[in-house]
């Protein structure tokens, strides 16, 4: 076994006439690997899996051939193969005076450290150390400071009589961006739960319809797989309430997910996301509630909250059905990126829970939110000059998106427009069939000077022209 055991057949006798060496190099990791599996521990394992030098094979090797010519009286044959595909390089590390006097208490100058170090064969190239390979254990800066501190002399170290911590700890910006949206979920009303990762693994491919990542050994069937959504975990918190006579709920959790690789050999992946799921009553049971239950614009309007929130502008809505939403149903993209969907769950995932009534969710990866949310907030005061308001409504197909009519409306608005906003849809007798009519309201407003109504007039009628050229819109 290389590395670890030679064998009975290539052992060397009085009989022994012929040798081959072979010098070698094995990986550390591949050493202690092998030697727990077969559970065989030898001089040879202890050496390698701690590591060797690879460059010393060639010179190990002559000097064993030596030996054998000055003890054995043996006879050299000339020649030697080399095989050494893939080099392993001299280390470099950055050599930093200040960082290892803080480690070691000390007050050495860069000269003294680097005198220090060249005394055992490191290099020293400016601020940079060079590791002779046969140093495999000196991979970075504590480690200089340790040998600094054998070879300096520990005795030599003062006792210190303070030591400077740092109170000021970096914060991480994925920590504090989390730690972000959980406040503004709860500032929502929405309460957190926390739900086990580990989930029935053929239960959750039969309706997530995608692989789940197994479990070796699992304590149970319940937990043999890592899920990779939210939204069912979500659900059991719902069923589990329901059940005990509790049917409002508004609820978040933000955790990780783990998607299948599609190798086993390989770890899942983790994305970590954000989920929503309201389900029951708007409003608390009171008796000037109007006793309304939640429906697909409420979770949208907390989607659209959120983003606001966090201050991210761009992003948009588009038609959207997966294993658990269909009807009313939006994926959320950025750009061209799809980061979730929102809606309202399917029936047959409801019945499957022993759900009846309606539940709406929201999933979203925490990821794309952090790296498109506008960091820098501009503040600017708030404008002398009085808006103006007009409202416009216009027939169209009922195929027609109102997020279109509003990106028509907004190219030629001009630099007065504010806002756009659609207050009313309406399809029913007064409107043609496979027509609808859609009402929007525009916002205009100059920090400048007040706006005339001449002004607001024309930039109207240029507006409608271009609803009209774009989707034969027509005055309702």
């Amino acid at each position: 076994i290389g590395g670890i055991m030679g064998g009975l057949n290539s052992e060397v006798s009085d009989a022994t006439t012929d040798i081959l060496l072979e010098s070698a190099y094995f990986k550390p990791e591949s050493i202690q690997l092998s030697a727990r599996a077969l559970g065989i521990s030898t001089e040879a394992s202890q050496r390698f899996e701690r590591g060797t030098d690879p460059n010393g094979v060639l010179y190990a090797q002559e000097r064993a051939t030596q030996l054998l010519v000055e003890l054995a009286g043996g006879e050299v044959l000339q020649g030697a193969v080399d095989v050494y595909p893939n080099p392993i390089h001299p280390v470099e590390i950055d050599l930093k005076p200040r960082q290892i006097n803080t480690l070691l208490g000390t007050e050495l100058s860069t000269e003294e450290m680097a005198r220090i170090l060249e005394s055992i064969e490191f290099q020293v190239k400016g601020e940079t150390v060079v590791v002779p390979t046969f140093r495999p254990d000196v991979t970075r800066t504590a480690d200089l400071a340790e040998e600094i501190a054998r070879l300096y002399g520990l005795d030599n170290i003062p006792a210190a009589e303070y030591t400077r911590m740092p109170y000021t700890v970096p914060v991480n910006e994925s920590d504090r961006f989390v730690d972000e949206l959980r406040t503004i979920l709860t500032g929502f009303g929405l309460q957190e739960v926390l739900t086990n990762s580990m989930i029935n693994a053929s239960v959750w491919e039969k309706w997530t319809g995608e692989p789940v990542y197994p479990i070796l050994n699992p304590i149970s069937a319940d937990m043999s797989g890592m899920r990779n959504t939210l939204v069912l975990s979500l659900l059991n918190v719902v069923q589990h309430n329901i059940n005990r006579q509790v049917s409002n709920l508004r609820i978040f959790e933000i955790n990780r997910v783990f998607k299948h690789p599609g190798n086993l050999n390989q770890l899942p992946q983790e994305e970590l996301r954000v989920a929503v799921a309201l389900t029951g009553l708007r409003e608390p049971e009171l008796w000037y509630s109007h006793r309304e239950s939640v429906d697909f614009y409420d979770i949208k309007g907390i989607c659209e909250a959120l983003m606001d929130k966090i201050s991210l502008d761009y992003f948009r809505f588009i038609y959207y059905d997966n294993f658990a939403v269909s009807e009313e149903s939006l994926a959320v993209h950025i750009n061209e990126q799809r980061i979730g969907y929102l809606g309202r769950l399917r029936p047959e995932l409801l019945a499957a829970f022993d759900i009846e009534q309606p539940v709406y969710v929201l999933e979203l990866a925490v990821s794309p939110l952090l790296e498109h949310r506008r960091k820098e907030r501009k503040y600017t005061a708030i404008p002398r000059f009085p808006f103006v308001e007009r409202d416009l409504a216009v027939v169209v197909d009922a195929d027609v998106e109102a997020e279109k009519l509003i990106a028509a409306a907004q190219k030629v608005g001009g630099k007065y427009l504010q806002s756009i906003s659609v207050f009313d849809v309406y399809r029913g007798k007064q409107v043609p069939e496979g027509k609808k009519s859609v009402a929007l309201r525009f916002v205009f407003q100059s920090r400048e000077r007040t706006l005339t109504e001449e002004e607001i007039n024309k930039t109207m009628d240029t507006i409608f022209r271009q609803l009209q050229k774009e989707f034969g819109a027509t005055l309702r």
